[in-house]
């Protein structure tokens, strides 16, 4: 609706202007409104897509066979030490019920416990593997939050236009619909035309809002009248 008000205002800003003078300034403040809101919008497709929970999961399968290769390796070391602390989650199953961040630290605490064994290659743990399994902690680590980070990132982006479109409505609310009465007044064609446009019903499937039928039922008793 703005989009088409906006078209409207620039092809009669003649008339206007002529009839009302302080429509000049009016009209402008009110295209450039919804032109930030249209380019506003147009840039959604700079907005990086979140990672897709499928890619998320075939990496988390991957970092938990890691983890869990290092977490049952300390246990076995630590079994026979005097450490009391020791890794408690050596096993696929306990592996897969812990958070992305509880994953991580399972990691960081097993590889603490690896790197003070003597001979960690003893345990199948060589420093290719070792090597290798820093890079799947930096991976998951670093998409772990990814999802949630880019929803909030397109929640803040629509709450911003959604707050450009309530400035743009009030602007037009309060300052072109008043205007626009007075610069329409004996102009019948006009202010047909202007209410049509500037008129806003709910569209899809189910029942109709309550607006939608009152305005419906007023078209209807509009009608009849003018047969």
């Amino acid at each position: 609706m703005l989009r088409k008000v906006a078209f409207y205002l620039k092809r009669q800003r003649e008339i206007l202007i002529e009839r009302v003078p302080v429509m000049n300034d009016v009209i402008e403040k009110f295209i450039q409104m919804e032109n930030a809101i249209d380019k506003a919008r147009a840039s959604t497709i700079h907005l990086q897509p979140a990672i897709g929970a499928s890619q998320k999961v075939v990496t988390r399968i991957a970092f938990e066979e890691v983890v869990l290769k290092l977490s049952s390796a300390a246990m076995a070391a630590g079994a026979d030490s005097k450490q009391k602390k020791v890794v408690k989650y050596a096993s696929a199953a306990g592996l897969k019920k812990l958070s992305a961040a509880a994953l991580c630290r399972e990691f960081v605490s097993a590889m603490t416990q690896v790197k003070k064994m003597r001979n960690p290659d003893r345990y199948g743990l060589s420093k290719d593997f070792l090597a290798d399994a820093q890079g799947y902690y930096k991976e998951f680590n670093a998409i772990k939050n990814v999802p949630a980070k880019k929803k909030k990132e397109r929640a803040d982006f629509n709450k911003g236009i959604d707050a450009a479109v309530s400035d743009c409505l009030a602007f037009l609310t309060k300052k072109i619909d008043p205007l626009m009465r007075i610069a329409s007044l004996g102009d019948r064609e006009m202010t047909q035309t202007y209410k049509g446009i500037r008129i806003v019903l709910p569209r899809g499937k189910g029942r109709p809002s309550d607006k939608e039928i009152a305005y419906r039922k007023s078209r209807s008793r509009k009608d009849k009248k003018t047969e």
